[in-house]
This record gives structure tokens, sequence and C-alpha cells, in this order.
């Protein structure tokens, strides 16, 4: 099969530009999809990665949720043994109150200023008491079992004769020390 001059400029000029939609159809339309596609698969995986943290963090959240209430109730615990003020009269009516239920008699009750430490104040309260030895016992042991911590250091422990007026076996001069947080 023969084909003429004119055909084979024909077939020639079809080639050329098929063969030039195909380059342009590559550089223009192909690679540039490819690109964007590429562009927008790490777009998705980036997404799915945060979203992926963003569901971790809302089932994390009842946990956060209770851990919070929890360090807040420690908080609370810690700040009613420890508190942020004196409070001195509540602090002389609870001594009082507990000496009287163990039917422990003061002779004389004298608390001091604040002394600074590091974190914490000390408020000294020195005290001259009477009792028998198992009233004085459980007078320490109830200061011993108070929320807000209290500290009893003896400077003297005296053993007593009873009397039939005075049934006390035991006379102590002892410091009773609180404590408050220091801002």
């Amino acid at each position: 099969m023969k084909f003429s001059q004119e055909e084979l400029k024909a077939i020639g000029l079809i080639v050329v530009f098929i063969g030039i939609t195909i380059f342009a159809f590559i550089n223009y339309g192909y690679k540039p999809l490819k690109i964007r596609s590429e562009e927008l698969s790490s777009e998705i995986a980036a997404k799915a990665t945060e979203l992926k943290q963003i569901k971790d963090i809302v089932a994390n959240l009842e946990i956060r949720k209770a851990e919070v209430r929890k360090l807040k109730e420690e908080l609370s615990f810690v700040e009613t043994r420890l508190p942020k003020e004196i409070n001195m009269p509540e602090l002389i009516k609870t001594i009082t109150t507990i000496a009287e239920e163990n039917h422990v008699v003061f002779s004389s009750f004298v608390p001091s200023g604040p002394f600074r430490k590091d974190v914490y104040d000390e408020i000294p309260i020195t005290l001259s008491t009477k009792a028998t030895y198992h009233n004085f016992g459980k007078f320490l042991a109830a200061i011993g079992n108070l929320e807000r911590i209290l500290t009893p250091s003896w400077t003297n422990l005296t053993s007593l004769s009873p009397t039939k007026e005075d049934v006390s076996t035991i006379s102590a001069d002892l410091v009773i020390t609180a404590f408050t947080y220091k801002q």
C-alpha cells in the first residue's frame, strides 16, 4: 500500500498532533493532578492522625475529670490538715473541748505568735495541765486524731499523789504546736 505525498503529510501531521496532545496531557494534566493527589493524600493522613488524637483526648476526658475530682478531694484534705489561716479562736475551742471531754484541767493556756519555717508556720500553745494518767493519755490521743495537724511535746511531766479533792495523778507542762501553710 502506497500513500501519496499528501496522505503522508496528513498522517505525519496527525502523529505530531497526537504526540503533542499526549505530551500536553502528561505535562499539564496528569503530572499536576498526580502532585495534587499526593498532597491531598498527605493532608488526609495528617487529618486522620489529628482526628485519632482528638478521639483519644475525648476518650480520656472522663479519666481526666476523675483525676481532677480526686486531686480536689486530696487538696481539701490537705487544707483541712494544714490550713492557710491560724483561726486561733477555733483552735482554742477545740483544745478546750477535748480537755473537758477527757477531764483534763488547765492551770495555764498561753498561745504564742507564729514562727516562720520554710513552707509553714508553727503556732505554739503552752499548757500546764493536771489529770489522771489515763485521762491525759486520752486527751493526747484525741489531739493526735484531729483532722488538723497538732503536735504535743512535753517540757515537764510530774507525778502527783491523788487526794479526795483532786484525783489527778500527773501534772504536765506541754506545748501543742499547730501548723499553717505559708503562702
